[in-house]
Formats: structure tokens, sequence, C-alpha cells
């Protein structure tokens, strides 16, 4: 039965670089018929929706996902790199493709995304790395900003020392595709400027070299930022953990996101 949903699971998931390589072509192609994408946007999204009812958690990730390069050295938390056949990381797959068809490649296209919760400690900087080696992995050129001043962490989980003063944006050593701004070198940018102007800035001159930008946010029980972060980059996707996330205090910021005019694209839960 677990070769069988192996076997779908592989036959399903589509590069999300070959997602974006396809919206790259209609969009230069003036005469290409339209239609034609979204019918196959949505004829995958049906099919993702029928398997994710009926497989198993066990079902294994797309062929695509590479080891840990030798020698690097990541934070345990980092699944997909340290445990790259986990159901956590089928599952956070899973959650990528939903957001390169519904966010990335929406009507209209974004850019960027912010990665909030509501108090620490519920994994939000977790999923807004593994989502960015995701997408970094399927080809994508993706850019990952810790927009966390109060406890920036980025850094740490790809064992990057701090920038020397003037270094921006940083490749990843061991995660083709994927690269970072550290909390430090944006707070370089900020200077007199409010952090909402600094990261649309960032965004705006980055969105030509990246197909895909995801903005890790400080909890909204520590500051306000990730408001900033959200209205930046037009949408949010929240994070919450089972067993330690408040309900009302999860809803409390989703309705303030709401209020601020700020797209609340999904949610994720993580589980022990």
């Amino acid at each position: 039965m677990m070769e069988h949903v192996s076997h779908e699971w592989d036959d399903l998931s589509v590069r999300i670089a070959d997602l974006l390589a396809a919206e790259r072509q209609r969009t230069g192609d003036a005469a290409e018929d339209q239609s034609a994408l979204v019918k196959d946007r949505e004829m995958l999204f049906s099919r993702a929706a029928a398997l994710l009812a009926d497989a198993p958690r066990q079902a294994a990730p797309a062929s695509n996902i590479s080891a840990l390069p030798p020698g690097m050295g990541v934070a345990d938390d980092l699944f997909v790199l340290k445990s790259p056949h986990s159901p956590r990381v089928a599952d956070l797959r899973r959650v990528a493709q939903t957001l390169a068809m519904r966010w990335f490649l929406g009507n209209p296209k974004q850019p960027a995304l912010s990665i909030i919760s509501a108090d620490r400690r519920e994994g939000r900087t977790a999923v807004a790395v593994n989502l960015a080696c995701i997408f970094a992995q399927s080809g994508v050129r993706t850019l990952l900003i810790d927009g966390d001043l109060h406890n920036p962490a980025i850094h740490a989980k790809f064992g990057l020392d701090e920038p020397r003063p003037g270094t921006i944006c940083r490749a990843v050593q061991g995660v083709d595709h994927l690269a970072v701004i550290t909390a430090s070198a944006l707070l370089e940018l900020k200077s007199d400027r409010f952090m909402q102007s600094a990261l649309q800035s960032v965004i705006e001159t980055m969105r030509s070299e990246f197909e895909v930008i995801f903005v890790d946010t400080p909890a909204a029980a520590t500051s306000n930022d990730y408001q900033i972060a959200g209205l930046a980059t037009a949408g949010a996707l929240c994070v919450t953990r089972e067993g330690v996330t408040r309900a009302r205090r999860s809803s409390r910021v989703l309705d303030l996101c709401e209020d601020a005019g700020i797209a609340i694209v999904g949610g994720v839960m993580l589980r022990p």
C-alpha cells in the first residue's frame, strides 16, 4: 500500500519551478491561450485535494529532494535538510505547492509573503526556513528575509556567521537557489526609515532577481512588526503549534491583520 501511495505522490508532485516557468511563458506570449494554464492549475489542485483526502501522512515526498550537504551544520528543526523523507516535510511540500498556485501565481501574482504567529515558540521561523528550502530545492530563486529584529534566528538556523558590514544578501552554501538577508543586514537598510518602507524597498529591488520572497517576522506578542511586514508583502501565512497556541490570541492576530488589509493566505499547524 505504501508503495502505491508513494507512486501517486511522485506523479502528483509537479516541480514548483515548472509552475513558475509556465507562468513566465504565458506572460511573455500574449497570443497564448490564458485559460489553458488556469485549467491546468485547477486540475492539479483538484488532484492534490483528492490525494490529501486519501493518502496517509507517511506518503513519500517528491524525488527531487536533496540530502543535507556534507559538513553543513544546520538547526535540528530544519527538517527539509535534516530529515527530508519525514511526514512533516511531505506536509510542508503540499503547503508549498498550494502557495505557489494560489499566491505566487495568483491573480494578481505576489512576489512576497510574511510568516506570522501570535506567540514565540510556535514554529514560525522553522516554517519560514523550511518553506524557503523547499522552493529553492525545486529550482525557484528564493530569498528569505529575517524581519525579526527582536529575536533574529535565520543566521543561526543555517549556521551562518554575522555578515560583514555592507553585505546585504548572502547565498546559502549547500542549498542552491537560496539566499538570505539577516536581521543585522536589514538593520543597515532600515536606518531612519520605517520598517515597512525598508521592506518594501528590499522587495521591489529583489523581485527582479528572486521569484519567491519569504519574510520571517517577530511574534505578535513581541512586537507589531509582524503587521508592518504583512503590509509590505500584502499577505501572511499564520503558524500555530498544537498544544501551545492559544486560540483566542491567534484569532486576535488574524482579526488585526484583516483590519489592516493584510490577506491571510492560509495557516500551518505544527505537531510534536
